[in-house]
Parts: C-alpha cells; structure tokens; sequence
C-alpha cells in the first residue's frame, strides 16, 4: 500500500506538469494528488510503521524466547553431577589410605 500510494502521487504530480491537460481534468488530478498526500501522510505512513516495528518486534522475540528455551534445556544432570562427584572423592580417598613405602 506505501509504495502504491507513493506510486499514485508520483504519476498525478507527472500529469500535473503536462502541457496537454485540461483544465478540468487539472482540476481532477490535483484533487486526487492533494488526497492521496493527505491520506498517506495521515493513514498509510503510520501504519506502514506500526506494521515494520511490529515485524522486528515479533522477530526478535522469537529468537529471544528460542534462546531461552534453549537455555533451559541445557541444565546439567544432577544424577551425573552426583556420580561424578561420589567416583571422584572415592579416588581420593583410596589415595590417602594408601601406605606411603619406604618410611
């Protein structure tokens, strides 16, 4: 819709500055080009923003959430952790029983 208003309004200034237009049909085009400059600038340009911003806000609000979600998968296993832990102080122990030769 943006670019087919600015489209409209381009080729009304055009035929505008022709020399082969009449005075009514003058008339006519610069009516039809002073509304398509005040329904674009009051109507058409907003919302063209509106709907940009809404698409970037969408879209990093995606990517934000699947980072996210991506975060919460990615806890560790406390199992594991526990296992790992219990073979590891069970190491170091043996370590410490053992006799030291030679004294």
């Amino acid at each position: 819709m943006f670019s087919y208003s600015f489209y409209l309004i381009q080729e009304n200034e055009q035929t505008l500055n022709s020399t082969k237009v009449t005075l009514d049909q003058l008339w006519n085009f610069e009516s039809t080009t002073n509304w398509w400059k005040n329904v674009s600038i009051m109507l058409i340009f907003p919302l063209t923003s509106v709907f940009i911003l809404i698409a970037g806000i969408t879209m990093s609000s995606q990517a934000v959430l699947q980072g996210l979600k991506n975060s919460k998968n990615t806890k560790p296993n406390l199992e594991k952790t526990k296992i790992f832990l219990r073979k590891n102080v069970q190491k170091i122990k043996m370590k410490k029983e053992k006799p030291v030769e030679g004294v």
